[in-house]
């Protein structure tokens, strides 16, 4: 998703905080037709967004189909359902985290972004003996989207200690949020839908396809809708039961703003700008109806 260049600019560049460039989520792109079990807790990028959602990273690979732009559509925003649904996201309980890092020559004084949002809903399906059947719908609004919360760059570790300002961060999110980056008004939501879902056989274990339940580790193909633009996404999940009924499914990948149909934010003539790499992590949480 979304983040933009720090904004310690000097002064004669007279320049707001670089704004934000959307997520990507890290290098793993989702397959299609990502079929999840029917009580799954899962991601993310709402994504996306993100995320997004959405937010550790595994490479993406880049999927043989070309982006598919969809219909225009109104700017309501309606809860996504899967068909046969037997689990349900609800906002608060699921995350997508994007990080952002700075590029350009003057990079150094620009900072790193964190990008993430808890307000994804949706619907999803899983049983670990039919993943044909396995489903998941969801999404989240642009404008849920928190840029640099101190307590989200201080969870983010090294690289993150540095907290801009209230205008820097304000400029960020506005450059993101605005018409050259997500284009919020004219799309308020982005969108993860599971075309398929497959054991994760790409480890050591001859045996991973039958284990998978075991495990708990599969590769998704997920659509990941931004402005209204679909991009499918290979995706490595681990999908863990949750005690009172459910699943969270979680993980990390990087997308690059390229594949998002997204052009990173740059100022003083490309000085300073928005990485390009997308590193997404997320946590789904999808507990009974």
């Amino acid at each position: 998703m979304l983040a933009t260049v720090g904004s310690k600019l000097p002064q004669t560049m007279n320049m707001p905080s670089v704004g934000a460039s959307l997520l990507a989520t890290v290098g793993s792109k989702l397959p299609p037709t990502m079929n999840r079990p029917a009580t799954m807790n899962m991601l993310p990028v709402g994504a996306s967004l993100l995320a997004t959602m959405l937010l550790a990273m595994a490479g993406c690979t880049g999927l043989p189909s070309e982006p598919t732009t969809l219909p225009p559509s109104d700017s309501t925003i309606a809860a996504p359902l899967a068909l046969s649904a037997s689990l349900q996201l609800h906002d608060g309980d699921s995350r997508i985290e994007l990080r952002i890092d700075r590029a350009g020559p003057l990079a150094r004084l620009g900072h790193r972004h964190v990008i993430i949002t808890n307000a994804i809903h949706g619907t999803a399906s899983f049983d670990p003996a039919n993943l044909a059947s396995a489903q998941f719908n969801t999404a989240f609004r642009v404008e849920t989207l928190q840029v640099d919360d101190p307590d989200e760059r201080a969870a983010a570790g090294e690289g993150f200690a540095t907290v801009p300002d209230a205008a820097a961060i304000a400029g960020t999110r506005m450059h993101m949020l605005s018409a050259l980056v997500l284009d919020a008004e004219k799309f308020p939501q982005m969108e993860l839908r599971l075309q398929r879902l497959v054991p994760d056989n790409t480890g050591t274990d001859a045996n991973a396809n039958a284990n998978a339940s075991a495990t708990g580790k599969y590769l998704a193909t997920i659509v990941f809708i931004v402005k209204n633009t679909e991009h499918a996404l290979q995706v490595p999940v681990q999908v863990t039961p949750l005690s009172g009924g459910g699943y969270t499914a979680s993980g990390a990948w990087t997308v690059t703003h390229a594949e998002l149909g997204l052009t990173p934010y740059s100022a003083a003539g490309g000085l300073i700008k928005v990485g390009d790499p997308i590193e997404v992590r997320f946590r789904l949480v999808a507990k009974p109806l």
